[in-house]
Order: C-alpha cells, then sequence, then structure tokens
C-alpha cells in the first residue's frame, strides 16, 4: 500500500470477498472472516504504520485492531479485533510479494494472515498459518472508497504498556 489509509483487504483467489468483522461487532474478541463485498465499515480497515514499519490493522466499524487470539504463536489460532493499544501480536508485517500481492505476518508469532482451509467461500474464518505460499495467504490490499460509505474518525491509541509484549 501507498502507506497510512483506509483499505479494503481481499484473498486474491476471489477478490469478490473482503476481510470482514463478523456482525459489523465491535466486541472485543469478534470473529474476523472472509464474506462477500457489501461496501460496509466492517469491510474497511485503517493501516497505520508502527515505528518498527509494522502496522496496526483497525476495523474502521469499531476502531478494534486485528489481534491473534489469546497472543498465540500456533498454527490455526483465530484472528479476531481486539483493543486499539499496539502490542506484538496486533501488529502486522506487510511483505510485498511483487505480484500485487501481501502476505500479512503477524510480528510475534511470524505466522500469515490466513484464509481457513482456503476455502473462498463467504464466512470462512481467517486464522494465522505458517507461511506456505499458497492463495490462503495472499491478500490484495485497495484503498478504499471512502465516498460511499459513511466513516467516523477512528483514533488507534498506542500504549507503551504493551509495545514490549510477546
Amino acid at each position: 500500500p501507498a502507506g497510512d489509509g483506509i483499505y479494503t483487504l481481499s484473498p486474491a483467489a476471489d477478490q469478490s470477498l473482503r476481510l470482514d468483522v463478523y456482525g459489523a461487532s465491535s466486541d472485543d474478541g469478534a470473529n474476523v472472516q472472509i464474506h462477500t463485498e457489501n461496501s460496509s465499515t466492517a469491510q474497511l480497515f485503517r493501516l497505520t504504520q508502527n515505528d518498527d514499519e509494522s502496522y496496526l490493522i483497525a476495523n474502521v466499524g469499531s476502531g478494534k485492531v486485528l489481534d491473534v487470539a489469546e497472543r498465540s504463536k500456533t498454527d490455526g489460532a483465530n484472528v479476531q479485533i481486539y483493543g486499539t493499544e499496539q502490542a506484538l501480536h496486533r501488529s502486522w508485517w506487510l511483505e510485498d510479494l511483487g505480484d500485487g500481492t501481501y502476505a500479512i505476518k503477524a510480528v510475534h508469532s511470524g505466522r500469515c494472515l490466513d484464509v481457513a482451509d482456503g476455502r473462498m467461500a463467504s464466512s470462512t474464518n481467517v486464522q494465522q498459518w505458517r507461511s506456505n505460499g499458497t492463495t490462503a495467504q495472499r491478500w490484495v490490499i485497495q484503498p478504499a472508497d471512502t465516498e460511499s460509505p459513511v466513516i467516523s474518525d477512528v483514533r488507534v491509541s498506542r500504549s507503551e504498556e504493551h509495545t514490549s509484549e510477546l
């Protein structure tokens, strides 16, 4: 991406799908999935670059950031939204794969944002999984058309006490 801003994230294998917060929830622990594009703020994410060049990825509808549940480092750990503070399990590397797609890797585990079982269907869960080069881990990050949906002013806070969590 060009830098900080509001984006949609789609699996490269099916760009009619979007990274999505289940039920447009704003609750801590709300599940993240892929879902058919629906122009809602549940499918818009604000990318904010951290000092180490990793990113916080905050859902525009809730202001909550992508988070690996329980700070897990294992394959299959769920990805959810939780809190707004920067922490290693809430920070993501964007690895440009050179073909217009990105691998999105959790800083704390090095594992990739992954569509479960590579299933390109609406309501499929998103998890972390070790890098395997499959299309389940390739994402297209596009600037959002922010003139269509109503977008609230989302502010991502950073907490010094959380920046060194493992």
